[in-house]
């Protein structure tokens, strides 16, 4: 329940208060509860080191979808074809990955299956 009023507040600049806890099944008077809630020791913390927490929890991926993409994407460009001898010839080949091949040449559907060079050049 902490995961969707997290989601709440992170968004609520972009969407109503009223629609988010309708979409959520979550209610208005439990949001406002949460909100006005004592901070914990370790948000407190964060807050004076100046660090926003993130909304991410089991289940909630909002925050995280890029980089599940692209950790799903090398697993199954890369990983899923190869046996490393090693956790150093690993880091390697994934370094050689996405230096060599996924920052420069891989095809981007975001990009109209361009590479991020050609749509670089064409800007």
């Amino acid at each position: 329940m902490t995961a969707r009023y997290e989601l709440i507040d992170a968004e609520k600049a972009n969407h109503a208060v009223r629609d988010m806890c309708l979409w959520l099944g979550m209610s208005r008077s439990g949001y406002y509860e949460w909100r006005i809630r004592p901070a914990t020791a370790e948000r407190r913390k964060l807050t004076a080191m100046g660090i926003r927490q993130s909304v991410g929890r089991t289940g909630v991926c909002w925050d995280n979808a890029l980089a599940e993409s692209f950790f799903s994407i090398h697993k199954n460009e890369r990983l899923n074809r190869f046996t490393f001898a090693s956790r150093a010839k690993a880091r390697r080949q994934f370094v050689r990955y996405i230096e060599g091949f996924y920052d420069h040449r891989r095809l981007r559907s975001g990009l109209g299956y361009r590479n991020p060079l050609l749509d670089q050049r064409l800007r």
